[in-house]
């Protein structure tokens, strides 16, 4: 009896630390304030997606392997998988909010997504990634 409860209690401690740890990182990284003004429905979304993706947001806070980011003609969908969804709602944000540079980082270079509604959660992806990702069109030329 007394390891099932010290068994549970430890289950739901790590549970515990888990959410608070994903609410953190969505705080941390600007998933929240993104999901201020963009947050949509995953169903609503049609096109194209690729699963386990990484990108930096705010440059500092890193989703490595943990996104599925989505793309088609009207817009930008970014979601987490499944078990770091909580406190990350899928975010669908249109083209036309969507402003696209790119960085040297000090291995590779990287696209960055700024947003118009929200410009200081500034999106990061590895440049060869991104260019088979997102529309050629919004892409600055291959240096």
């Amino acid at each position: 009896m007394n390891e099932s409860l010290i068994l549970l209690a430890g289950f739901g401690f790590f549970v515990v630390i888990w959410i608070f740890t994903a609410w953190l990182v969505a705080l941390m990284g600007g998933w929240r304030e993104l999901a201020t003004v963009y947050r949509g429905e995953a169903s609503m979304f049609q096109g194209r997606t690729w699963s386990f993706q990484s990108a930096r947001f705010r440059g500092t806070m890193r989703y490595n392997n943990a996104l599925i980011i989505g793309v088609n003609e009207q817009a930008l969908m970014l979601r987490m998988i499944l078990f770091f969804r909580f406190s990350h709602p899928t975010l669908i944000i249109p083209w036309s909010d969507v402003s696209v540079s790119t960085e040297q980082g000090f291995f590779q270079r990287y696209v960055v997504l700024t947003f118009a509604r929200v410009p200081n959660v500034p999106v990061k992806l590895y440049e060869r990634r991104a260019r088979q990702m997102l529309p050629p069109r919004l892409l600055p030329a291959a240096s």
